[in-house]
Order: structure tokens, then C-alpha cells, then sequence
């Protein structure tokens, strides 16, 4: 008899619809019954981008803000309108996919659930690394502890996952981030990279650094943006992905401070799936410049790696282990923007064959990962 499995993500932003799409997929090609809990505007994502095979059932609940003075009350009332589908459904396996924000609520759904095995994914290693002295973080650590010793937890990261130790490492497992799978040879990419950079106004000769993503503080734009200074006139940096913490308008007035605005080319939209691979393919170089604060992996650095573009990224815990292993390009100090153009100028911008990546970090590796952690133990 196939097992049940029902996979629930409550946020609908930046990767989660491809993320989701590839694991539903991959356990349905399994052999699992698969059922997906989600936003509305999620699962219009799933369908949009045609991820999804047919036989995988897609359960709507109300979306809801997760900020504000009444973030953990949504977040409540959102698990309460998962756990009753989930209590009709009688699932073998429920797996959050985002366990980060919604801790408390994971464990409340163990409580209620103790007879059904609990998976959930790590997607942020702070609570492993428990260098936050606030008290929210003293709190998540003792719920993540509790959650190890009672249910499984996935994480992207072998290095932060070795700083458990003694019987609870045994209930955390390790998958590899999921790359996405556009299948370009050479030819192909640098055909893409031509288009795009005449739509651009690119030229040849000039080096396109590209930012890909939402703009939030974390991702160290203005890190990039200050970069351009040590660098000649033929390097020029592509911002590209919708506005958040910071806006258009903010990064130019920092850009015309700094005297640069002149090399900087802005696309700050949200961009369609479909699109994405143009931007990466039109840059020489993807950079990912965030803060220490950022604890998790990083969507364009996998997607850089998968077609073999060069990364630059800084010392971010999960960023640099992944940039080390795979050799992926130059790591710099978070925050130091003369490092950052220093690794730029001395980084080899030549496409890379992405193979060892793309084994390691392919859609298939990752479902076999995650079903390890649902037999395993």
C-alpha cells in the first residue's frame, strides 16, 4: 500500500513554489500519495509553472500576513486550518517544508500528532548555531532541541548539521539544495547571454556582475553597490528582483553618492520563472554578498552553479561552504566591499563545467535525501 504523505509550506515568496514542485514530484515518481497544503497563491504558482504531475491533490488555505503585531496569532490560526485537513486526510507522514518561522506550531502539531512520523526542513541553520543572544532565539533553540529529540529535521547544510552532537544528530539528516534543472549547453547559454545583453545595453567587452532576488537588508546589495568603486569602468552590476527592504530608489541615491550609478542597471520586478534563466546567463558573474545574518542557502548561487556561471559570495556560513566544496569561485569577508571587488578582479570568469554540482546537487539526489529521512531510523 503506498504511504501518505502531506507536505505543507504556508508562505508563497521568492523559491517556494519551485521547491515544493520538485519534491511533490519526486515522491509521487516514488510511489508515495502525495498531498500539498498551501496558500491559494501557491498553488497557482505550482500550476502556472507546469511543475506538477497529475494524481498530486492540492488542499487551499487562507493566506495570511506573517508580520506585524499579529504575526505568531496568524501563524497560529494557520495551523489550526492545516491540522484539520491534516486530521482528515490521516497522512503516514506530515513534512513542513519551512520550519524556521513556524517552530512553535511544528511542535504543537507533534503534540496532536505523536503517532504520525513528523518531518520537517531547516531551511536557516541560527537556531543550530545559536550565536542570537536575544531571547526568541534562546527560545527556538529549545524548541528545535525538543523537535530533534521527537521528530526528523532536514537541513541544506553537512557543516552546521555536524554542531549537533550525542543522540539528537541522529533525527537531523542532510539534503542537498535542489538546483534548477535547465538543461542549456554552451552554445545555447552564450546565444541566451548575446539577447540578453543587447536588451540590456551591454556591451561584449564590459563584465556584467549580476544580484539576483528579492532586495532585503541581508542580501548585502549595498555591499555590491559599494564595490563598484574599487573596480574599473568595465565592470557593471545587474540588480535584478522585486523591491523590498530596499527600493530602487534608495540603492540609487546610494549608487549616485558613491559616484557608479552610471553602471548600474536595475530590474527591480518580480521576475517569471521562465525569465530567470536569461539574467543569469546574460552576467559573467553571480554575486552573493550577504550579511552574517543570512544562515541559509542561497537560491542564485544554486541556480549560478547548475550552468556553471562563476560565484563570488561572502564568508555567510552555508555560502561559503558551498563555494568552497564545489570551487565555485572566490569567497570574501562579509560586509567588505574592497575585498569584494579584490576577489572580482582576481576571480577567473570562464564558464565552469558544473557536473560535479549538478550530481551532487540534482533534483533526483535531493528526493532520495529526503526519503532517507523519512525510512531511515
Amino acid at each position: 500500500m503506498k504511504e501518505r504523505v502531506v507536505l505543507i509550506d504556508f508562505l508563497n515568496d521568492g523559491h517556494h513554489a519551485v521547491y515544493a514542485s520538485t519534491l511533490l514530484n519526486g515522491l509521487h515518481s516514488a510511489g508515495y500519495e502525495v498531498i500539498f497544503i498551501g496558500t491559494s497563491a501557491l498553488i497557482d504558482q505550482l500550476s502556472s509553472i507546469v511543475l506538477l504531475n497529475s494524481g498530486i491533490e492540492c488542499i487551499s488555505i487562507k493566506q495570511r500576513s506573517f508580520s506585524g503585531v499579529l504575526n505568531e496569532i496568524n501563524k497560529l490560526f494557520s495551523f489550526k486550518d492545516a491540522l484539520i485537513e491534516i486530521s482528515k486526510l490521516k497522512p503516514d507522514i506530515i513534512h513542513f517544508l519551512q520550519l524556521d518561522r513556524f517552530m512553535f506550531g511544528i511542535c504543537l502539531s507533534r503534540l496532536l500528532f505523536n503517532n504520525i512520523r513528523l518531518v520537517s526542513t531547516l531551511h536557516w541553520c541560527g537556531v543550530i548555531l545559536a550565536n542570537n543572544l536575544t531571547l526568541k532565539s534562546h527560545i527556538n533553540s529549545i524548541l528545535f532541541r525538543h523537535l530533534l529529540r521527537n521528530s526528523k529535521v532536514i537541513s541544506h547544510s553537512r557543516e552546521t548539521n555536524n554542531i549537533i552532537v550525542g543522540t539528537l544528530k541522529n533525527n537531523l539528516h542532510y539534503a542537498p539544495y535542489p538546483m534548477h534543472e535547465d538543461c542549456l549547453d554552451l552554445d545555447s547559454i552564450l546565444k541566451k547571454k548575446a539577447l540578453m545583453r543587447a536588451d540590456l545595453g551591454v556591451a561584449e567587452s564590459d563584465k556584467l556582475l549580476l544580484c539576483f532576488g528579492g532586495a532585503r537588508y541581508d542580501k548585502g546589495l549595498d555591499t555590491a553597490i559599494d564595490a563598484l568603486r574599487f573596480l574599473d569602468i568595465s565592470y557593471r552590476l545587474l540588480i535584478a528582483g522585486k523591491e523590498e527592504d530596499f527600493t530602487q530608489t534608495t540603492l540609487m541615491m546610494q549608487a549616485e553618492k558613491l559616484g557608479v550609478s552610471d553602471r548600474i542597471l536595475f530590474r527591480m520586478v518580480f521576475i517569471e520563472e521562465r525569465k530567470v534563466i536569461d539574467y543569469f546567463c546574460a552576467s559573467d558573474c553571480v554575486l552573493v554578498p550577504y550579511k552574517l545574518s543570512f544562515t541559509g542557502q542561497s537560491g542564485p548561487l544554486v541556480y549560478a552553479a547548475s550552468i556553471g556561471i562563476p560565484v563570488i559570495g561572502s564568508t555567510a556560513p552555508i555560502i561559503k561552504e558551498t563555494i568552497d566544496e564545489y570551487r565555485l569561485g572566490k569567497v570574501f569577508n562579509a560586509g567588505d566591499a574592497y575585498e569584494l571587488a579584490s576577489a572580482i578582479t582576481t576571480c577567473d570568469l570562464e564558464l565552469r563545467n558544473p557536473v560535479l554540482f549538478k550530481d551532487c546537487h540534482s533534483q533526483a539526489r535531493f528526493c532520495q535525501h529526503v526519503i532517507e529521512a523519512y525510512t531511515i531510523g
